[in-house]
């Protein structure tokens, strides 16, 4: 996990006063964080984990909550993966890594399964994306629409 990942997770999480949410969350010291966002230290294992633990858990919160709501999931459903960090930033405006996002969609996977759930990831790079928008918005929403009409038939 790197700096940058820690910073853009925890803006996530808590906005943009940040950092005392996430200190009391992953119950550490502001010096601890200090040092690892300004990378003095490497960022621990099993702080990247629980990062990736509070932030698969509050999207899958929400997906469950809109297929409560909605009664969606008929056939499952798609979640988007970025090719590259380029494509991430471009699409979503997030800060954090491709790869970063990619564990953190590992673990929601997991937990969507749990809950019996069919999961399939769909593969999104900028140019596919942007050509396919064709003038639309991009959104959520949009980048929902393209993960159903690009997902592959599901298997589990």
């Amino acid at each position: 996990m790197t700096p940058a990942d820690l910073r853009a997770a925890g803006r996530a999480l808590h906005g943009d006063s940040w950092q005392p949410g996430l200190r009391h969350d992953l119950r550490i010291s502001d010096i601890s964080l200090r040092r690892w966002l300004a990378g003095y230290c490497e960022v621990p294992d099993g702080v990247e984990r629980d990062v990736i633990e509070l932030l698969a858990a509050r999207q899958v919160e929400r997906i469950l909550d809109i297929i409560g709501a909605t009664g969606a999931n008929a056939n499952g459903i798609a979640l988007v993966v970025y090719h590259s960090d380029y494509d991430l930033w471009k699409i979503s405006g997030d800060e954090w890594s491709a790869q970063f996002h990619g564990r953190m969609v590992g673990r929601m996977i997991d937990a969507l399964r749990a809950e019996s759930i069919t999961v399939r990831t769909v593969p999104i790079d900028a140019r596919d994306y942007f050509r396919w928008l064709d003038g639309r918005q991009n959104s959520p929403s949009a980048r929902a629409e393209y993960a159903a009409v690009h997902a592959a038939p599901y298997a589990n």
